[in-house]
């Protein structure tokens, strides 16, 4: 989906994830996973509770049972929330942010569940079907309480289906 190699600059990334809330991203040449570039992620919860950015995707994913990233989180145990719009719903999952250490993160899309807001789907799993019909990639950082600090950056790379 995205190994953040194709953005000549921050500028041509920055036009490609629409952002939610304020933050800032730009790519990444240390730390990173494969290649040249991952994308960091830098938040501040001072004046909102939530932020995030999305790209509008296509494609057939029904041949794949597992989406993966690259993360090096930043310690904080925030909340950190990957969001797929597949077949009009948009199912979430929740990596670690606890600890510092990069590492490739599996998640099978069976794992994968409505988002809480979303009760008229609350028991929906993802099916094949959705997986045909994607129309959004979400990444998201939300605080949570009690969590470490209001500010933070966290780095992601090659956000994949297999």
């Amino acid at each position: 989906m995205d190994d953040f190699e194709g953005h000549a600059d921050d500028l041509a990334l920055r036009s490609e994830y629409s952002p939610y809330g304020t933050n800032t991203i730009s790519l990444s040449r240390d730390p990173k996973g494969s290649g040249e570039y991952a994308l960091r992620f830098d938040y501040d919860f001072a004046h909102q509770t939530d932020t995030g950015v999305g790209k509008r995707i296509e494609g057939d994913w029904s041949s794949y049972d597992t989406f993966s990233l690259w993360l090096e989180p930043d310690g904080s145990n925030q909340k950190l929330v990957l969001q797929l719009v597949a077949g009009g719903v948009a199912y979430e999952a929740y990596p670690s942010m606890t600890g510092t250490e990069a590492g490739v993160v599996d998640i099978p899309f069976a794992d994968f569940r409505p988002a809480p807001w979303d009760t008229g789907n609350a028991d929906r799993r993802i099916t094949l079907e959705d997986l045909r019909n994607l129309s959004q990639f979400n990444l998201f950082i939300n605080q949570a309480e009690g969590a470490a600090g209001t500010a933070g950056s966290f780095f992601v790379d090659d956000l994949r289906a297999h």
